[in-house]
């Protein structure tokens, strides 16, 4: 009986790879924030202008307006992504 791969059965390197990915690793489901209809509101007192949250806003909906932060409710996707980014807690 001669070893190797045998044409036709299915047994090939790739299939192999895919089917040990399958069966032994555990699929992690990647961190998607759940939508809500409540837009974030921002604490002027508290908003330092850092920018922190404008860079992880992915919707382009947080302005900087006179050092402060603005959200456009009409770009607002409500994810929620901005609220874990502020640092000072102005997000709520």
């Amino acid at each position: 009986m001669r070893l190797g791969y045998r044409r036709g059965r299915g047994r090939g390197m790739g299939r192999i790879i895919r089917r040990s990915m399958d069966m032994n690793m555990p699929y992690r489901i990647p961190f998607k924030p759940v939508p809500t209809s409540i837009i974030p509101k921002i604490d002027k007192e508290k908003c330092t202008g850092c920018g922190k949250c404008k860079e992880a806003c992915s919707f382009g909906a947080i302005s900087m307006v006179d050092k402060k932060a603005v959200i456009d409710p009409a770009l607002c996707r409500n994810c929620g992504v901005c609220i874990p980014a502020c640092t000072f807690n102005a997000i709520s």
